[in-house]
């Protein structure tokens, strides 16, 4: 008998994961929060919160909310800079940029959240000095209600503490739930679910996570997993209260509406998130009145220009090609394929149960959705990719994995475990092999990889399930 052989019968599948949970968040519940709180130079520097970059953002939105200040929300653009022609200049000049045509294009313009763009409203400016030199709110006008808790504590508190703490709180959140889901598409117990939730440890201690920058990624990425979880157990209510989030800061999961409509199992979820925005509007119309969405919307143009480091923005930073006609184009036709793939393998969809409605063809659309978001979004950064993408859907994955058989096994394993590595081995290329590795680990590895090489890759294995796989009935237990 080997060693393996003699674990496993001392340590069965569901005892391994109790104890991969019970880890998980003694380190990321309890150790890791002390450390931000009592010790926090004993971090690691890239575990670290390394700037407030985009928590100022959230901090106004709350500040706003707390001295009822609803007319200094938005920031104030500078004169000189939208009111007249722009000279943007890319990178490399070639055929492909046209200076007359880019001179009046939106997209070509500068940021409007900058310092350097606009201007903070003198009355936030007087109530929140140190957001005059921070990141300028631009989110819609209900959102500043859902961060409106942040302003209870002072600013230095709110953000070295309170927002670091709750951020890896909802990291576990998203390793629990991508557990779950896991365990859901296994229909029951594997040591893959806790070898997932060790993964998930190592990704919030050492990958891309977005905590050093004080950005809300790791709590919509928990929410992704969550929702998407629940949508699969029919929980529409806490779907639905997982999904308006998503949507109100980061507009992730609007091409999921398609979906809720096309299983009559998930029509009550509509009933929910339109209740829910009924509410949240509401009490913004009451406290505010409706002159903040005019001014909001009077801002869209600017707050919607392609900024990141994704294919639409690197396009026109390097190249100054900006065609949009063809992603709408191509959004189009990579959705269709998607809602068509789910339509065509959920045959109850006309029924108003899940029970025949299989949980992995599910997961693959949801996969496909993000993936796309990732991959053509006009506002992308790296950790979109490890954030929305790979962490919530990593139970999905190396389920399909399992079921895969072959090549299509080895190409599966092989991706996951390759994307594994890209999104979390950072530290050890810069403390092991020095700055210089680090960079060409940044530049050749993550970048095309969060850009490109990993929701290409999430895109073919959705597919695959969609379109050349075999049916899979749905569970015949529930978990």
């Amino acid at each position: 008998m080997t060693l393996f052989s003699e674990l496993k019968d001392k340590i069965p599948p569901q005892l391994f994961t109790r104890i991969t949970i019970f880890v998980s968040a003694v380190v990321l519940i309890v150790i890791y929060p002390a450390m931000i709180c009592f010790c926090p130079g004993k971090l690691p520097h890239l575990m670290g919160l390394t700037s407030h970059t985009d928590f100022y953002q959230y901090y106004a939105g709350a500040t706003v909310v707390r001295e009822g200040i609803w007319d200094s929300l938005y920031p104030i653009p500078k004169p000189g800079i939208y009111d007249q022609p722009n000279h943007f200049e890319p990178v490399h000049k070639t055929f492909l940029f046209n200076p007359e045509s880019a001179s009046r294009e939106q997209a070509f313009y500068p940021i409007l959240n900058s310092t350097i763009n606009s201007d903070c409203a003198p009355k936030l400016a007087a109530d929140f000095p140190e957001g005059v030199g921070g990141m300028r709110y631009i989110y819609p006008p209900p959102t500043a209600l859902l961060v409106a808790p942040l302003a209870l504590f002072r600013f230095d508190t709110a953000a070295n503490y309170i927002f670091p703490t709750i951020s890896i709180w909802f990291l576990w959140v998203l390793i629990y739930f991508a557990a779950r889901i896991h365990r859901l598409l296994r229909q029951g117990d594997s040591y893959s679910e806790g070898m997932l939730i060790l993964a998930g440890v190592i990704y919030a201690l050492n990958g891309q996570t977005h905590i050093q920058g004080g950005n809300i990624s790791p709590m919509l990425s928990a929410l992704i997993a969550f929702g998407a979880y629940s949508m699969a157990r029919g929980r529409l209510l806490a779907f639905s209260c997982a999904y308006i989030p998503l949507v109100l800061f980061k507009s992730l999961g609007l091409t999921w509406l398609v979906i809720l409509a096309m299983n009559r199992a998930y029509w009550r979820s509509f009933a929910y998130i339109g209740l829910i925005t009924v509410l949240l509007n509401g009490i913004v119309v009451g406290l505010a009145g409706f002159g903040v969405y005019k001014t909001f919307f009077s801002l869209l143009p600017l707050i919607g220009i392609p900024v990141g480091e994704g294919i639409v923005p690197a396009l026109i930073q390097y190249y100054g090609f900006y065609p949009h006609t063809l992603y709408l184009v191509l959004n189009a036709a990579c959705l269709g394929f998607l809602y068509y793939g789910y339509w065509k393998n959920t045959p109850g969809r006309f029924s108003s149960s899940l029970a025949q409605s299989s949980p992995l063809v599910l997961m693959a659309v949801l996969a496909g959705t993000m993936a796309l978001f990732c991959l053509l979004n006009f506002s992308v950064w790296l950790q979109y990719c490890s954030n929305y993408l790979f962490f919530p859907f990593l139970g999905w994955i190396l389920q399909e994995g399992y079921l895969a058989r072959g090549r299509w096994r080895w190409f599966i394993l092989g991706g996951t475990l390759f994307a594994f590595f890209v999104l979390t081995s950072r530290q050890a290329w810069l403390y092991l092999l020095g700055a210089r590795a680090f960079d060409r680990y940044h530049t050749y590895l993550v970048e095309p990889g969060c850009v490109v090489v990993i929701p290409v890759f999430f895109l073919i294995v959705v597919f695959r399930r969609l379109f050349f796989c075999a049916p899979v009935a749905a569970p015949t237990v529930s978990r």
